[in-house]
């Protein structure tokens, strides 16, 4: 959402964009990918690789994600790369058009989940779904005039109650944890999201730079921080949840979601 915001209001040339944003993500990616898989390979491993065994894990760490919370960084560059042709809709777009768009990609999250999907016509909608709607409607929002605070922490309240509540019945259901609410492309996700980026984006509005220093910190966070939430999920023990990847997934969220924006603030108001 915050790239949507940034991007999608200037005009860039395909070459200067690919240069300057597809390839100032590479790097530092690559750099810590290569760390976690020889991390993972010879520091927590055991096994003893042979050179082109251990190439072929190489490649298919790097083109497949070697760690979790590295998976957003493959879904960001598949974004970036259609950014060139998302900004000529928008230059060419009202705002009616653009909610319609989003108001038929918020259907696609809707009938996606579980408890719609079994209403879902059978009408092809693959184009008008997936993150790419994120990128849409934060540049959508960027343009609102502000709201009330109060009414932004009343949605942002009433997604997390409904994401605690579904994900309790649900859970108590299949006798098993069920979190299939806290993917990104579910309604309440989307709601809590929509309501905390427009809670910041009227506190840095003043200044739009903030939201580089804000990317920047997040960015960097999540290619660093995975092994201090490997210490705190060892610390911790909810229902044996000790551990698991999901528990891991839930911390590393939660610690983006609302400790690093925080953060973000403090450095870009320095």
């Amino acid at each position: 959402m915050i790239s949507g915001a940034l991007l999608l209001d200037k005009d860039y040339q395909l070459n200067d964009f690919l240069s300057k944003r597809v390839l100032r993500i590479l790097p530092p990616f690559i750099f810590w990918s290569l760390i976690y898989v020889f991390y993972d390979a010879f520091i927590l491993g055991s096994k003893s690789y042979e050179f082109f065994e251990f190439l072929n894990l190489l490649i298919n760490k790097l083109l497949h994600g070697s760690q979790y919370h590295l998976s957003f960084i493959y879904t960001l560059l598949g974004l970036y790369l259609f950014i060139p042709i998302l900004i000529k809709w928008i230059k060419h777009v009202n705002k009616k058009e653009i909610r319609y768009f989003l108001i038929i990609w918020s259907f696609t999250i809707l009938f996606a989940t579980s408890n719609f999907n079994k209403f879902l016509p059978k009408i092809e909608l693959m184009n008008f779904s997936g993150f790419l709607g994120y990128m849409v409607l934060g540049y959508y929002l960027s343009k609102l005039k502000p709201i009330k605070k109060y009414k932004l922490i009343f949605l942002f309240s009433m997604g997390v109650i409904f994401t605690i509540l579904i994900t309790y019945s649900l859970t108590k259901e299949a006798s098993n944890f069920n979190g299939s609410y806290y993917w990104y492309l579910t309604p309440n996700v989307l709601v809590s999201s929509a309501a905390i980026f427009l809670f910041f984006k009227d506190i840095v509005n003043d200044a739009p730079q903030k939201y580089d220093s804000a990317f920047a910190i997040v960015y960097n966070t999540a290619k660093k921080h995975k092994e201090a939430l490997n210490v705190l999920s060892r610390l911790s023990n909810i229902d044996g949840y000790r551990d698991t990847a999901s528990y891991n997934k839930q911390l590393y969220t939660a610690y983006l979601g609302l400790g690093k924006p925080l953060e973000a603030k403090k450095y870009a108001t320095k």
